[in-house]
């Protein structure tokens, strides 16, 4: 599906977001030259000390948490930028309930804070899709931007047209843990006209179960990727031992 490109988004400024997100912060309300005051506006990147498999918090000497000792995941290795603040989840919010498409490009210059060299150079960047009726409602796929600029940054290999949602599910923020896994069953599927690549990072915004894409790594595993690796913009902590 086609989305706003990047000449487009990247013609507004920051007079511009100041001008269209009047003088307020959206968080806490009170008087700001941009849509998020100073304090609302500091985010926390996430540490080194995380699971090496989802990237969550550790608080134990293991390399990986409990979850991930347990189980056999789709996506080798998991890494987020920033824990999700309440102020960012309601940017998030706004940005995707909203259709506050700018908000997003607030975060295009802090993609360069995060250590790309830790995923393969030649693994290929897969947007997490939206389901066609989202996408016609919202008319963007946040995912797809930030896929879209990460490419630019790392110049990397971006392909959005494989991965397809062809299921439309409830709100992930709505559901319980159980709920958000049985959510995205038959959810996602690979369009055989395009050719799977040996190795896979998914893109998606948030990461607070790893459900999503979870379910997606299944999908491109079944598909015949080999390697799939996850990024996401914010992480809920989980902080599991």
């Amino acid at each position: 599906m086609p989305t706003p490109s990047l000449d487009t988004i990247s013609r507004f400024g920051d007079a511009t977001l100041s001008l269209v997100f009047q003088t307020r912060c959206v968080y806490c309300q009170r008087r700001s030259d941009h849509f998020l005051c100073p304090d609302c506006a500091v985010v926390v990147p996430v540490g080194e000390a995380v699971c090496d498999c989802c990237g969550d918090q550790l608080s134990s000497a293991f390399p990986q948490c409990g979850r991930c000792r347990r189980k056999t995941l789709a996506c080798e290795r998991i890494r987020s930028l920033f824990f999700l603040s309440p102020a960012m989840r309601e940017v998030v919010r706004k940005i995707k309930f909203q259709n506050q498409l700018m908000m997003l490009r607030y975060f295009k210059k802090t993609l360069i804070q995060f250590p790309w060299e830790i995923f393969p150079a030649d693994a290929v960047l897969v947007p997490v899709p939206l389901h066609w009726a989202k996408w016609c409602q919202r008319g963007f796929n946040q995912s797809e931007l930030l896929g879209q600029w990460i490419a630019l940054l790392t110049r990397r290999r971006f392909l959005s047209e494989g991965l397809q949602k062809i299921k439309a599910t409830e709100a992930q923020s709505l559901l319980s843990r159980t709920r958000r896994e049985t959510n995205l069953r038959t959810a996602f599927r690979w369009d055989k006209r395009y050719q799977v690549p040996p190795k896979i990072l998914l893109i998606d915004d948030i990461f607070t179960t790893g459900s999503t894409l979870e379910a997606a790594g299944r999908v491109l595993k079944k598909a015949g990727a080999q390697e799939i690796f996850g990024w996401t913009l914010f992480r809920t902590p989980l902080r599991i031992l």
